[in-house]
């Protein structure tokens, strides 16, 4: 007989074969104590009992005690594996086995045992390969992203202890190591696409097990995970980069922005041709960090490249805001050492811009600090900057509520001062753009808004004579109507896509707010108002473009108009009375946004008329009802005979009417008109 109990040597082959065999849990009978077998570091033993608890552990006679008998069984693994008699086979067997269960067991634990694996140069060359198949398997397993997360970061330790060795030939584990970084960064992406929404364009395939996007202390392990420099040095150019680049966003994305930079720095000296690219996407990833878009509102922008509304609610303290500054201080020394000029990257001012609280102004000080002397700064950075204390200067910079929320404790006084001196720093700004770019309209655009802001301000404060007022404010609408005329000089030459913003401005401020999406009920015209003269020369305005171009306009002013009317306070019910459009386009465009009350049909002499239900919109009861050509004649055996005894009944009844009215049917008018 070959097998049995009756000694060692058969005992021995019972075992080799059953284990062999995929029958741990009954070679077990015939194993050795296993006290003897770590007396005598008898690897084989020690390896089979390792398969033994782990065989139990995935059988159905474990229970509860799953996890007890796998932490057995990865103790027993990474033991063989650091005997150094034992056969260098097994010895792998046990070290690939104690890796594949390294996810589930304490990351301390597991961090000691693999740094004396990757301290003996034996082991280490082999434990990369393993490791790195290991991480590259790790997004199709089961685990979610912290456990992968913790994982990962267990490799990433163990490696390092590999580069620390004296002697060692780095260059030799290029290929392992380049399998290891691809996991790492491949893990690190799939984090930040989770986290970005999952939005198309992503660079790492999300993993469908992962459920929902990394936390804060996934993105720190993350972060911990990235390689080092003495790494990243044996890594080809292109998997460089974009380690790089996962390890600034991670460290972004974690809120260690000096980390960031850190690896910025780093990235910029290896790739300076890549620096600018490099330095825009951090300072985007950071600015959103520091204020959050408002997911709600689409069209943020209507005319100026930035809205401070979309801030996270969470203020700024001064210390923090301070530090963010000094940040962005450095980061700029780090790319002027490399030849980069980063005033002249796009988000700069942006992050600027979000490096301060709510209800603090921007200081000519810290512009300076940031940008250098104002003559000196690039005609974009200085316009957005502009741009941006624009929409500060008519929100939260002026608003005291604002400001106790902030903790502020400003004076009016105080506040007015503060207010005054950033439209003096903006007007300043946006005039140093129009001299380095004196034919762009859209800064000329920003200066006229700024100009009749500021007016419109001094007027509110100071309650300045009428005349006086009256002067700033035609003068500042003058400046949007030369605006409009340069701008329309451009599309008549064929250098300018349709751009309907110098309008929109226009119109904005011609009912008091600083942009559409700052619109109230408040703001909405009324007739006889010194803002009404506007409207009939932003029309005019736009049919001095040519025909085609005008069209296009005039659809897109009317949109724009139309979608932000829809976002004014619901308890405004807007009805549609009767408004007659003529068959033109900008007309019915505005009209397809609102309820319509049908008209209804009249017989006069044998013809049929649709004219106003009056008894139907009576019935509806709107807020305010849109009721065109106030002077109109209804047709016989309706109620009243003109349309202005309609609209007397809805003011009777507490219902607004927004009419219109043709000069000539003016009776005191009509023999001039």
């Amino acid at each position: 007989r070959m097998f049995g109990r009756q000694d060692a040597a058969h005992r021995e082959r019972t075992v080799k074969f059953l284990v062999t065999a995929g029958m741990a849990l009954d070679a077990a009978g015939y194993f050795p104590p296993i006290d003897d077998a770590r007396a005598k570091l008898d690897a084989v033993a020690l390896f089979n009992y390792g398969r033994y608890h782990e065989d139990f552990a995935n059988s159905n006679r474990a229970g509860g005690e799953t996890e007890s008998h796998l932490r057995t069984a990865w103790g027993l693994y990474c033991e063989t594996a650091l005997i150094e008699s034992a056969d260098a086979a097994l010895r792998q067997d046990a070290m690939r086995r104690a890796i594949d269960l390294l996810p589930s067991m304490p990351p301390a634990r597991a961090s000691e045992w693999l740094k004396k694996v990757f301290a003996n140069a034996t082991l280490a060359p082999a434990a990369l390969e393993i490791i790195a198949l290991k991480a590259v398997s790790l997004r199709d397993s089961q685990l979610d992203v912290a456990q992968r997360a913790q994982t990962i970061l267990t490799m990433k330790e163990s490696v390092d202890t590999l580069l620390t060795q004296t002697g060692l030939d780095i260059r030799l584990l290029r290929v392992p190591l380049r399998m290891l970084t691809t996991a790492l960064v491949g893990e690190a992406e799939s984090a930040l696409e989770g986290n970005a929404g999952g939005g198309g364009g992503s660079r790492g395939r999300r993993n469908p097990r992962q459920q929902g996007p990394a936390g804060p202390q996934e993105m720190k392990l993350l972060l911990r995970a990235m390689p080092s420099e003495n790494w990243m040095s044996v890594l080809e150019p292109s998997l460089a980069s974009r380690t790089y680049r996962a390890a600034i966003e991670i460290a972004t994305s974690a809120d260690e922005v000096d980390v960031a930079i850190d690896s910025l720095s780093h990235a910029v000296a290896r790739f300076p041709d890549q620096a600018i690219e490099l330095a825009d996407d951090f300072l985007l990833r950071w600015e959103t960090g520091l204020a959050p878009k408002n997911a709600d509102d689409p069209n943020q922008m209507m005319f100026i490249g930035f809205v401070r509304d979309g801030m996270t609610s969470a203020p700024l303290t001064r210390g923090r805001q301070r530090r963010n500054l000094d940040r962005l201080a450095r980061l700029m020394l780090v790319l002027e050492e490399i030849g980069v000029d980063p005033r002249k990257l796009p988000n700069v001012a942006k992050v600027f811009s979000a490096c301060h609280g709510r209800t603090e102004v921007f200081t000519k000080e810290g512009i300076t600090s940031i940008f250098g002397p104002i003559d000196q700064i690039s005609s974009e950075t200085s316009s957005s900057l502009a741009d941006q204390m624009r929409s500060g200067l008519s929100g939260e910079w002026r608003d005291r509520k604002a400001q106790q929320t902030a903790g502020m404790k400003r004076s009016p006084e105080e506040i007015n001062a503060m207010v005054e001196q950033g439209y003096a720093l903006a007007i300043e700004l946006i005039d140093h753009s129009i001299v380095e770019r004196p034919n762009s309209w859209r800064y000329a655009v920003t200066k006229a808004g700024l100009t009749y802001d500021r007016v419109q301000y001094k007027q509110d404060q100071k309650k300045e004579d009428f005349a006086t007022y009256n002067q700033y404010r035609k003068e500042a609408f003058e400046a949007f109507a030369q605006t409009a005329n340069r701008y329309a000089e451009v599309v008549r030459r064929g250098d300018q896509r349709d751009d309907p913003s110098v309008y929109l401005a226009w119109f904005s401020a011609s009912v008091g707010a600083t942009e559409l999406n700052y619109l109230t009920r408040d703001d909405l015209l009324v007739e006889g108002s010194p803002q009404d003269d506007q409207i009939d020369l932003i029309r005019k305005s736009i049919q001095q473009l040519p025909s085609d171009a005008a069209e296009r306009h005039t659809a897109a002013f009317a949109q724009a108009i139309t979608d932000a009317l829809e976002k004014l306070d619901k308890d405004l019910d807007v009805v549609i009375g009767i408004v007659e459009s003529h068959g033109r386009q900008d007309i019915e465009s505005m009209l397809s946004k609102f309820e319509i009350i049908p008209r209804q049909t009249v017989h006069y002499h044998g013809k049929k008329c649709l004219e106003f239900d009056l008894d139907a919109a009576l019935q509806r009861h709107p807020g305010l009802i849109l009721i065109d050509e106030m002077a109109h004649s209804n047709a016989p055996g309706l109620r009243h005979t003109k349309r202005w005894q309609d609209i007397k009944e809805f003011l009777d009844r507490g219902i607004d009417v927004c009419t219109t009215l043709n000069v000539q049917h003016i009776e005191s008018l009509k023999d001039d008109v």
